[in-house]
Order: C-alpha cells, then sequence, then structure tokens
C-alpha cells in the first residue's frame, strides 16, 4: 500500500469501497443530496462492508437521520 500504483489512491486499499465512500462523502458536501453510491461501489446499503449487520443498520439510521442517507423504496 505504500508504492503507488497507477489508479489507486495514496492509504487506501485497492479495493476502493472505502475511497468511493469518502467521494460519496465529498459530493455530498458539494451539494449532491442523493450522493450514496455515485462513486463505483453499493454504497451504505451494500453488503460488503464486512461489519456486524446490526451495526450497519446503525449507521445506515445515522446516515439518514443527518440527511446523508435516503430511505430504501
Amino acid at each position: 500500500m505504500d508504492e503507488d500504483v497507477r489508479g489507486q489512491h495514496r492509504h487506501f486499499s485497492h479495493g476502493g469501497t472505502l475511497w468511493g465512500l469518502v467521494c460519496d462523502f465529498r459530493d455530498y458536501i458539494l451539494g449532491d443530496d442523493d450522493a450514496n453510491h455515485n462513486n463505483g461501489y453499493g454504497g451504505l446499503y451494500c453488503p460488503h462492508w464486512g461489519y456486524p449487520e446490526e451495526d450497519m443498520e446503525f449507521i445506515r439510521e445515522y446516515a439518514k437521520s443527518i440527511g446523508y442517507l435516503k430511505p430504501r423504496v
């Protein structure tokens, strides 16, 4: 991870999920009110985070409470 690899971002793993989330937060801060999953991953609703489901549900509920995440339809 310390070596620069073309197409990767420094200090982020090759998977890109966390980098996608960071970019989604950037988009949200800059005014995109529906930024979840814009940057090539499944967003906070995707099952690939590797955390227990109850933890992810807490995170999703918090994200909804601050206006970042839209409820699933």
